[in-house]
């Protein structure tokens, strides 16, 4: 399967609501949306798509903030029928990369701590477990645990 990734824009609202995010509101993917392009001209976040090719609907998501002292991927987010097919760390090398060009000295990334798979992943791709924080997702509280890797 050949993949490309390329910036999101706003037309991908509807596809990435039915692929990635079924359980939201279109409108709060299309405004997910709109805050990364109105906060890419201030190069505050950036986020990047998977397709299957160029003219193709996305099936994977992930976003890149740039924050005073580091930046973090989230919001990481690929179509089950896509895992185990080299997307996801994909998007993450490219992100990485992406924070690497605004000089950024290091990158964060989360999971909550039963994403198993996730982790190992973050891992695999010279992650390190730094901090582990308790957040009210979904209207339940999660332990979160976040890993680090050093850009510089």
């Amino acid at each position: 399967m050949t993949t490309q990734l390329r910036p999101v824009v706003l037309s991908d609202a509807e596809p990435l609501h039915r692929e990635c995010w079924p359980e939201q509101s279109l409108g709060r993917v299309q405004a997910r949306i709109e805050r990364v392009l109105q906060q890419g001209q201030y190069v505050r976040m950036a986020a990047l798509v998977a397709v299957p090719d160029i003219d193709s609907a996305p099936f994977a998501y992930g976003q890149l903030t740039r924050w005073p002292r580091l930046c973090e991927i989230s919001d990481l987010v690929v179509t089950e029928s896509y895992r185990s097919a080299g997307v996801g760390t994909a998007l993450i090398a490219a992100l990485v990369e992406q924070a690497r060009a605004w000089g950024a000295p290091l990158v964060e990334i989360g999971a909550v701590d039963t994403n198993i798979r996730a982790l190992a992943l973050y891992q695999r791709l010279g992650f390190t477990p730094y901090r582990t924080i308790t957040l009210d997702l979904a209207e339940v509280a999660e332990t979160v645990i976040y890993l680090c890797r050093l850009l510089t």
